[in-house]
């Protein structure tokens, strides 16, 4: 299928009275094809509902947060910080498997803000979703080589310096592993992990390109 994927964005700044409480930014993906076909008429709509559900979040629930915490900071004369809520996509693979993420960014003050990630993964031709466990069963492999796998790469990032993850990386990989957190390159199958799970909030998204394509 030739197409090519165009970035739609929903933002806005939501004040009380007369001070900014809270800004938005949320891109989603739209998968502009030369062929249209009722499925990927369906993405778009999956894609664009997700971002109105946060749209819906940030004007409702978050925006009541962020106008309660500005009415506590004036009350103790504390400065207030405008919260924020912002996701990005990225498209890792998009031919006939469409493949993507999108980090979901929130600040509600302190140091750090939080960060969430969620991937999916398409077969445009079949039109449905892929999920590790046929990818598993197409490379003929288990969940437990996979984890082998990432312990390996630990220990061996580990080895050369390059790795900052948990001392007990390994009973937390199992743990923490999630066949939900994994998407497509062209070369690869990637898995990943949340934040502050298998290694320090500074490491980000740990990731492995756990079977090559």
């Amino acid at each position: 299928m030739e197409y090519f994927v165009q970035e739609n964005t929903i933002e806005n700044e939501l004040k009380y009275e007369e001070t900014n409480v809270l800004k938005y930014s949320l891109k989603y993906p739209e998968i502009v094809a030369y062929r249209p076909t009722f499925f990927t008429f369906w993405l778009n709509q999956y894609y664009k509902n997700k971002a109105l559900v946060k749209k819906k979040f940030c004007e409702g629930k978050l925006y009541n947060e962020a106008v309660a915490t500005l009415l506590e900071m004036q009350a103790n004369n504390f400065p207030f910080h405008e919260y924020e809520f912002m996701s990005e996509f990225t498209v890792t693979n998009a031919d006939d498997i469409f493949s993507n993420y999108t980090d979901y960014f929130m600040y509600t003050g302190g140091a750090n803000g939080q960060t969430e990630r969620e991937a999916d993964t398409w077969n445009l031709k079949l039109a449905k979703r892929i999920y590790f466990k046929e990818v598993l069963a197409r490379y003929n492999k288990t969940q437990q080589d996979i984890i082998k796998e990432i312990n390996t790469q630990i220990a061996s990032q580990i080895k050369s310096g390059e790795g900052n993850y948990f001392s007990d990386y390994e009973e937390l990989v199992p743990k923490y592993f999630d066949p939900k957190n994994f998407y497509m390159k062209p070369s690869a199958v990637t898995v990943f992990f949340p934040q502050i799970t298998i290694a320090p909030h500074s490491s980000g998204f740990p990731e492995f390109d756990v079977i090559s394509r």
